[in-house]
């Protein structure tokens, strides 16, 4: 999955993320309504189940919802885009934009997704799985 890696040069408060139509060559849409932004909330992971806490890395992982985020100066988000897509969309490559606003920016990123054609098979031994989400109040 690729990231997009935002850096801030000096305090960024409020921000808002969104996404516009993402468009392809034929002129079908991907409409922001069946997109979701998130940012990667990092925190420390041992390397071994074994080793001592001071030998951690830090890593992603929760996807937090990307409502309103704040990045300190010199500091940076990973933004995640989780898209929606009806079983009929057009395979083929959708433009757009990420769009970025805040207190005292306002900026776009030109971003791409591939729809692929082919459809994931639902294993017939497998009627279930579960999957959790971390919300934190103070993001």
């Amino acid at each position: 999955m690729d990231k997009i890696y935002l850096v801030a040069g000096k305090d960024q408060t409020n921000l808002t993320l969104s996404i516009n139509n993402l468009t392809n060559s034929n002129g079908d849409i991907i409409p922001p309504e069946a997109m979701e932004i998130f940012y990667g909330y990092r925190m420390p992971e041992a390397r071994r189940y074994t080793y001592p806490a001071e030998d951690a890395m830090i890593v992603t992982r929760f996807l937090l919802p990307a409502d309103t985020i704040s990045i300190p100066e010199g500091e940076f988000r990973e933004i995640f885009v989780r898209c929606h897509l009806p079983e009929d969309q057009t395979p083929g490559i959708y433009s757009g934009q990420l769009n970025i606003s805040g207190d005292s920016t306002e900026q776009s990123i030109d971003i791409q997704i591939e729809v692929l054609p082919f459809q994931l098979d639902m294993p017939k031994d497998k009627f279930w799985g579960m999957y959790y989400e971390e919300f934190a109040k103070n993001r």
